[in-house]
């Protein structure tokens, strides 16, 4: 949904790169619900966190014209509106109209416990078939990063096709850690520790590479959201000069209103860590580090610096891996000086 806030707060610049007319339909691949979104608001057999499709349209004048949503799904969209209000404290300058999926199925990891990379990206083909049966846009632009839909709806669509990613489904990292064989979020140890399922595993993933390039390659205007990303796309697109970084939106100037508490008057200090709880952002190392800074600290000092992980769940493996955040800090003794806070919105996050 931050995704959907940024790119609805450029709309204009964006939708003259790619060259729209002034009244045209975009469809944006936005970010799921969270996981606790009110069940009393989902329709029969529809995903808790399904995907959305973002339908707007832009009319002569610059403002947006949308279809009204059914009375079924009404409260839901402005739920979702509300939420992100709450989360990021960034008012929608235009309506939007929401078109949900069903086959969320096909984009599970869950569903593909081996070539999970190749298995997701090719459900996420299926996926986007099911969205272009239900809504055709003059323009599409993927915030999920489901490259592998770039050429889908560029050559079945007819549309033009814009991206922002976040992080690439492949990366150069990635490839070298299972080269040098270390264990880690993408390399399990039976694989790391067998040079045979290594060797097809670089294999692997260098293929994969060169179709992720290829898919990539297809988009119009590519966005990501920092320089890590950009070096990364760059590389495997091949188009740097179509890929601008836009970073994150966030509302500075509530943060800046924030009068600052001078440290000797501070009772405790706070290592504040803002971050999904994915397996890439390496929640277990920021504890295992606390734990190990405690350790040179005398009781007295302990009392003073606690360590706040901040950020939001996906799904249940999120939820799941979040279980074993905590199982972790209390295993190294530091439980009572690590605080998790999820999915908070804006104003605890100004103040935490």
């Amino acid at each position: 949904m931050m995704l959907l806030l940024l790119l609805l707060s450029q709309l204009t610049p964006a939708s003259a790169c790619l060259s729209s007319p002034s009244k045209a339909y975009i469809a944006i691949f936005a970010r799921d619900m969270p996981q606790h979104f009110p069940q009393r608001h989902l329709k029969r057999g529809q995903p808790l966190a399904s995907f959305i499709p973002t339908v707007m349209q832009v009319v002569e004048e610059k403002e947006l014209m949308v279809c009204s949503p059914s009375n079924s799904e009404k409260a839901k969209a402005e739920d979702i509106v509300q939420r992100a209000r709450n989360r990021f404290n960034i008012v929608l300058p235009r309506a939007v109209e929401f078109v949900f999926l069903t086959r969320r199925n096909f984009v599970e990891a869950k569903t593909y416990p081996v070539l999970t990379l190749l298995g997701q990206s090719l459900g996420s083909v299926v996926l986007g078939f099911e969205a272009l049966s239900k809504f055709v846009p003059d323009i599409y632009i993927d915030s999920m990063g489901y490259a592998f839909t770039l050429p889908l709806f560029k050559y079945v669509g007819g549309c033009k096709v814009a991206c922002y990613t976040h992080y690439p489904t492949i990366s150069l990292d990635m490839l070298s850690l299972v080269s040098k064989r270390t264990v880690s979020y993408n390399n399990q140890g039976f694989v790391a520790h067998n040079p045979i399922l290594s060797r097809f595993k670089v294999l692997y993933y260098k293929l994969f590479a060169l179709l992720y390039g290829f898919v990539g390659a297809r988009a119009d205007v590519v966005m990501v959201n920092s320089s890590w990303t950009y070096g990364h796309i760059s590389s495997l697109w091949g188009k740097p000069s179509c890929t601008s970084v836009v970073y994150p939106p966030c509302d500075t100037k509530e943060f800046l209103s924030i009068k600052g508490i001078p440290d000797d008057e501070k009772t405790v200090k706070s290592i504040v860590s803002i971050a999904q709880f994915r397996p890439e952002k390496d929640h277990k190392l920021q504890i295992r580090s606390f734990a190990n800074f405690l350790k040179r600290l005398s009781e007295s000092e302990k009392e003073e610096v606690k360590l706040e992980l901040i950020g939001s769940c996906r799904n249940a493996e999120d939820q799941s891996r979040v279980d074993e955040l905590k199982a972790l800090s209390e295993e190294l003794g530091v439980n009572e000086r690590v605080d998790f806070l999820l999915s908070v919105p804006f104003d605890v996050l100004k103040i935490a």
